[in-house]
């Protein structure tokens, strides 16, 4: 027995270290009566931006996946899927009137497919952000654990969105396959031991 409990403690602390080189990958989910998606960003990459009240962590956006219902070039309404894994992430903690969250205090935006703010010319790009009521974020800090409604808007060069005033949002971190498997092996050591107890 004194055997199987040490080289389950073995196994254990060897993967533990796996999980937690992944440890800062965050997902933003958000979603509506009509339209949702997460955005897969690495929490880890440093704010560029020396304002005070703007975090910019350009590139961080490493995939996401979107289910938009909208207007294309004035047609009528139309849902589609837009996939990717390239984008920047930028929070406003307050109104300084430069770029993305540049105008309205506690804001998220996203601008996927290039890293710039705003697009440059030529860009393709996907911009989504989201406005909050003011007093949700407390600083310009990767707001982790955040459980709130946002107005939402979603734009391309020929697609836009309003996707309301009430979008549901989190931002959460995500486990890791070696999390997974790390947390499945010890529920698995955990009945063997009970059973061989019996």
């Amino acid at each position: 027995m004194h055997r199987f409990q040490t080289l389950a403690g073995t196994l254990l602390l060897a993967l533990a270290p796996l999980a937690s080189a992944h440890a800062e990958l965050l997902a933003f989910d958000f979603r509506t009566d009509t339209s949702w998606g997460r955005i897969l960003f690495d929490s880890g990459v440093a704010d560029t931006d020396p304002h005070p009240h703007k975090g910019r962590y350009m590139n961080s956006v490493v995939g996401y996946s979107l289910h938009i219902t909208g207007i294309r070039n004035g047609d009528a309404p139309a849902e589609t899927f837009f996939e990717g894994s390239t984008g920047s992430f930028v929070l406003g903690f307050q109104a300084d009137g430069l770029g993305a969250c540049g105008f309205t205090a506690d804001c998220v935006a996203f601008t996927l497919d290039t890293p710039n703010f705003p697009p440059q010319g030529g860009d393709a790009y996907r911009i989504l952000s989201f406005d909050y009521a003011v007093g949700t974020f407390r600083s310009d800090a990767i707001p982790v654990g955040l459980s709130a409604a946002g107005s939402s808007i979603f734009l391309t060069p020929a697609w836009q969105s309003y996707l309301g005033p009430e979008v549901r949002t989190t931002i959460a971190p995500v486990p890791e396959p070696e999390t997974w498997a790390m947390l499945l092996l010890g529920a698995g050591l955990v009945g063997l031991w009970r059973r061989r107890a019996c």
